[in-house]
């Protein structure tokens, strides 16, 4: 099994032999980054002043697609990689503007 570059051994539940018989479930762990603390003192409406993001991926007998994972407080964020960086990006860019404009 190959872990992907940014799974951090010391977080990392990936168990592809639970796999061996057969899909199931939940049981195959999942590959983790290392957790990024989040400051959102500047926030409002959130459960909680501060966070974590990390990135995971499921372990099956198929491909899995990376996810970024953002939790705050008992509030937790999942979505592809993928799409995460297309909402970054746009989010990026209307912060962007109002440097421009600052």
């Amino acid at each position: 099994m190959e872990h992907p570059s940014w799974c951090d051994p010391t977080r990392c539940t990936a168990d592809p032999t639970t796999q061996i018989d057969g899909y199931r479930p939940g049981a195959g762990g999942e590959h983790l980054s290392v957790l990024v603390p989040l400051q959102l003192t500047a926030c409002v409406w959130l459960p909680a002043r501060s966070g974590a993001a990390w990135l995971s991926e499921a372990v099956a007998p198929w491909p899995c697609a990376p996810y970024l994972n953002v939790c705050v407080g008992e509030t937790e964020l999942s979505m592809p990689a993928g799409d995460a960086a297309l909402a970054l990006s746009a989010l990026l860019a209307l912060a962007d503007l109002a440097q421009v404009r600052g």
